[in-house]
């Protein structure tokens, strides 16, 4: 069983390694590099990478959001291509967000073994981002899945289309999620059942820790 060791604000020789990977899953509908490269200048720890013999395997990227941005959400007026720094609260806000949305989770390789265990890890470590880096204030979040297989990924972590009403889905829909009690049960099931392939994790809670006091770690360094 592999162990992928989870990082945030890498090395600059590193971001080439995530932008080959990220490549792979650019669609009309997702963000350019450029435009991701000027979220991470912002807030460098909106991406997690998934190390794994010192090179980058996979990794995801969650963003706290402005309340008026969670709220263009929460309309569908607003999609991921639309995603500015002016939506996004910086990282010493993380604790106080209301609103995250998810632009990406992906690996180099989804046919073989490892990588499948790659995206085991990562989705543990979303999980304890989300129930220990925003802390209690969270209220939703939200992803614009651009592909079939995402739709199925974020139909599993609970998250539902915005628009309820019959209508063909599209591969572009807006889905979300409340972080309610249930979620939250949800999220810290994730997390012990996929644990086992995390190493290090920025987002993990520690004896002593309060919710919201997970993003101190990072902080810190």
């Amino acid at each position: 069983m592999a162990l992928f060791n989870m990082i945030t604000n890498p090395p600059a020789h590193l971001i080439p390694e995530a932008d080959d990977i990220n490549n792979q899953y650019f669609t009309v509908d997702t963000a350019d590099m450029e435009v991701v490269h000027q979220w991470l200048r912002f807030n460098p720890h909106i991406v997690t990478y998934a190390m794994h013999k010192e090179h980058v395997l996979g990794f995801f990227n969650i963003m706290p959001l402005t309340r008026e941005c969670g709220e263009l959400f929460e309309r569908e007026a607003i999609k991921e291509e639309d995603l500015r720094i002016e939506h996004m609260l910086p990282y010493e806000s993380l604790p106080h967000a209301r609103y995250a949305y998810i632009a990406a989770i992906a690996v180099k390789d989804t046919e073989n073994y490892i990588s499948r265990q790659c995206v085991a890890a990562m989705v543990a470590c979303m999980a304890d981002l989300l129930l220990h880096g925003y802390g209690k204030p969270l209220k939703k979040i939200f992803v614009n899945p651009t592909t079939f297989q995402g739709n199925k990924f974020v139909s599993k972590l609970g998250l539902k289309p915005a628009d309820t009403r019959n209508k063909l889905l599209k591969e572009n829909d807006i889905y979300l999620a409340e972080l309610d009690p249930h979620a939250r049960k949800v999220m810290q099931n994730l997390s012990d059942r996929y644990s086992r392939f995390v190493g290090e994790n920025p987002w993990r809670k520690h004896i002593g820790w309060a919710d919201g006091d997970a993003y101190k770690t990072n902080m810190s360094k």
